[in-house]
């Protein structure tokens, strides 16, 4: 007959055995080990499906590597989260007094630890659709623009859907604290030799995999990047782990005496005279030797996420780009053209600056973000006498551009939200590059005198959305196959783009009916380039992201229909500018006139992982080792960097110590303000 009698509760040091020769302890935690492992490898498996499309193209060895590293990123995270728990576990068996604490504190740990991994995740998925790349410690500077920030964030992501979706998994921590406390505080059937021997074994395999390598080094994030394949690497990524150590070398110190070893090979690059090594003096004056008998207006327009190969003007086969492409043909051209860097915050501070944004308390933030960086010696200041705008469609407290413009510039006028009262803000990024363009035409119109401008695009940015007030634009349709082989990832990309050149062809079609559109100098360039989709060669170097038009189109001092095949940076837009505009100035920084005769092994254009110099791009990679390709090669690109090796060498001397220069420069302002600022 069985008994009906309810089972007694278990007790803390209850003397009972427990089936099994595994020690409660050390099943359990192998049981949360397990779990976590299991849910993070589901992570890594949908990141996968996701965007598997924008690798290009990956070998199954590639893949197989990437998810095994990738186990064992998340074989350490999960042992991070569950040793704590474990241990209160443990506490609590030995001390049944202060079980009830210890459980409690074990489940608030764990649920808050793993709802916490589980958001990180959550937010790597939208960074990497957003910025294809993995999840940075610079996303924590954009807390600093709490609305902008979290306006995009409702506009592009479903957040509703993601808070009860976290909300569920944490109920799911919390059960799984419960269970694991439950089994871990049951009493070891082992004891003496066996129990300590238990106890070494589960020890030594708990170092082991915390450790990660069977070698002499422990494993580490950059070990991912085991490939060109920038999928592949994020793939093997943790995004916990990643995230964590960008945030915990976010420090760096200019390093005076680098500049000071590099001084004579600087100088010869940037044809300093005369020189002073004792101060380190990079000033270089210029007086034009012609200048129009006119003073141009000067208007650049800063085109979001303007890749060069999303573009007609450099062979791609939709038509994205009409107005553009027309415009180029009917200006100057430069084909070979960088920024330095990436996001939108380090190339403005690259273009107006004429510094490579290398920031020195946060190699993932921005320098305009930087109170010592902010105030620098521009060159905008040459053209006195005129007004100066900068238009935004949003707010300029944005990556404290406000501080590095109006900072800066005397008696710059900044137009941004509440500036357009007659215009609708259409998302996070204010109002539409439409009533951007036609709000700037209205200003230059009323300008009694010559006028610089700054226009900055950001249409062409998630959520790509289309005003509903856009007369004369018409959405696309395009299938999969065919956006992706043309280098766009979705439609919502490609119409986005398409909208930002309809508003490029929309201005220039007003300006043309001015009469101020003769007399000025326009100049236009990508921000920044995006990932290609479609494996072209420069995606291969991993140098897309860094390429873009550039564009100067001025109707009486520009022969049109030009191209321009040599290497050429934004930093180098302000002096070519003023050179045309027969301005003189004095400039410190690295930016040069791309229009001057000069040998072609003095042009150059530093990026953020290498340097386009001549036909060649050197890529370095973080764990310090070189690649050498030929910026001309049509199909797969071939290392050449071991038939090279003496130019290997110098171009990574250059890069280091332009990055090393451009690190200490930007908190050196004082002494290049008493430099620049008295001989302007």
């Amino acid at each position: 007959m069985e008994s009906t009698q309810a089972a007694a509760p278990f007790r803390p040091g209850q003397e009972t055995k427990t089936p099994g020769r595994v020690p409660p302890l050390a099943r359990s935690l192998a049981w949360l080990v397990l779990v976590q492992v299991l849910f993070y490898t589901a992570l890594r498996i949908a990141f996968f499906l996701a965007f598997r499309a924008s690798g290009g193209e990956t070998t199954g060895a590639d893949l197989a590597r990437a998810f095994e590293l990738g186990a064992r990123f998340d074989l350490r995270l999960a042992l991070v989260v569950s040793l704590p728990l474990v241990a209160l576990a443990w506490i609590g068996s030995i001390r049944p007094g202060w079980n009830r604490a210890a459980s409690l504190l074990g489940q608030v740990w764990l649920t808050a630890a793993g709802l916490l991994a589980t958001s990180i995740f959550f937010f790597d998925f939208g960074h990497y659709a957003y910025m294809h790349r993995r999840l940075e410690a610079t996303v924590l500077d954009e807390l600093r623009s709490p609305r902008e920030s979290l306006a995009m964030i409702w506009d592009t992501y479903p957040v509703l859907w993601g808070l009860a979706a976290l909300a569920l998994i944490g109920w799911g921590w919390l059960l799984l604290a419960r269970s694991t406390f439950r089994v871990a505080q049951r009493p070891s059937p082992l004891r003496g030799f066996r129990r300590a021997g238990a106890a070494f074994a589960c020890g030594a395999l708990i170092v082991l995999g915390l450790y990660g390598n069977l070698s002499w080094y422990p494993l580490r994030w950059s070990q991912a990047f085991f490939g060109t394949n920038d999928f592949v690497s994020a793939l093997a990524s943790n995004p916990v782990i990643y995230f964590t150590e960008t945030l915990l070398h976010r420090s760096r110190q200019a390093d005076r005496a680098s500049v000071e070893r590099n001084y004579e090979l600087l100088s010869d690059l940037l044809e300093v005279e005369p020189r002073d090594p004792h101060t380190l003096s990079f000033a270089r004056r210029f007086v034009p030797e012609r200048s129009p008998p006119f003073r141009p207006n000067l208007v650049v327009v800063h085109l979001e996420s303007w890749a060069a190969f999303k573009t007609g003007a450099f062979g791609n086969p939709l038509p994205a780009s009409p107005h553009f492409d027309a415009l180029a043909k009917d200006s100057l051209l430069f084909t070979r053209f960088f920024v330095p860097t990436g996001p939108t915050a380090r190339s403005v501070f690259s273009m107006i600056t004429g510094i490579p944004d290398v920031p020195a308390n946060n190699p993932d933030s921005s320098a305009s973000r930087d109170p010592k960086s902010i105030r620098q010696p521009l060159l905008v200041t040459a053209l006195a006498g005129y007004s100066k705008h900068y238009f935004l469609g949003g707010s300029a407290n944005w990556a404290n551009i406000r501080a590095l413009l109006g900072g800066n510039i005397v008696d710059l006028s900044i137009h941004e939200e509440g500036s357009y009262p007659d215009k609708e803000r259409v998302d996070g990024w204010g109002i539409s590059d439409l009533d951007l363009f036609e709000s700037a035409v209205e200003t230059f119109d009323a300008s009694p005198g010559p006028f610089f401008a700054f226009i900055q695009t950001s249409g062409n940015h998630r959520p790509y959305t289309i005003p509903a007030h856009s007369p004369g634009f018409e959405r696309a349709e395009a299938d999969e196959e065919t956006l992706r082989k043309a280098g766009f990832d979705s439609l919502e990309a490609y119409n986005g783009f398409r909208l930002l050149d309809y508003s490029v062809g929309r201005f220039f079609a007003l300006a043309a009916e001015r009469p101020w559109y003769r007399d000025t100098i326009f100049v236009l360039y990508g921000d920044h380039g995006v990932p290609a989709v479609n494996d072209i060669p420069f995606e291969r170097m991993g140098i897309s992201k860094h390429h873009v038009p550039l564009v100067i189109h001025a109707p009486r001092l520009v022969e049109a229909g030009r191209r321009i095949d040599y290497p050429g940076s934004s930093v180098d837009i302000l002096p070519t500018c003023l050179s045309l505009m027969g301005v003189p100035y004095v400039n410190s920084a690295l930016g040069r006139d791309l229009l001057a005769d000069r040998p072609e092994d003095r042009r150059f254009a530093f990026l953020s992982n290498g340097l386009v110099m001549g036909d060649w791009f050197l890529r370095l990679e973080d764990a310090g080792d070189a690649r050498l390709y030929r910026c001309d090669a049509e199909k797969a690109p071939e290392d050449l960097a071991a038939r090279e090796p003496a130019l290997v060498e110098r171009m990574t001397t250059i890069h280091r110590a332009i990055q090393d220069w451009a690190l200490w420069t930007q908190h050196d302002f004082a002494r290049r303000l008493s430099i620049q600022g008295g001989s302007l």
